[in-house]
């Protein structure tokens, strides 16, 4: 048997409510080796239908790229 090992990145989407802190998040995540990058798009608008009335919620979205190791035959 011959074990091929793949590196790939994995893509992470995170929603955060506006009130809380999305650089402190990056940086803690990035200090502790959890993940390779990340990106930071501050508010979001996400739109959705609750009890038929358009409902709206603000969000600071993380998109996180974590390092994974794969294994094939």
């Amino acid at each position: 048997m011959i074990f091929v090992q793949i590196k790939a990145m994995v893509n992470v989407l995170i929603y955060l409510k506006t009130d809380y802190d999305p650089h402190r998040l990056v940086e803690q995540l990035l200090h502790e080796g959890l993940i390779a990058k990340a990106t930071i798009d501050f508010d979001n608008k996400s739109y959705q239908m609750e009890n038929d009335e358009i409902v709206v919620r603000h969000y600071n979205v993380l998109t996180i790229q974590t390092r994974s190791m794969l294994f094939t035959k």
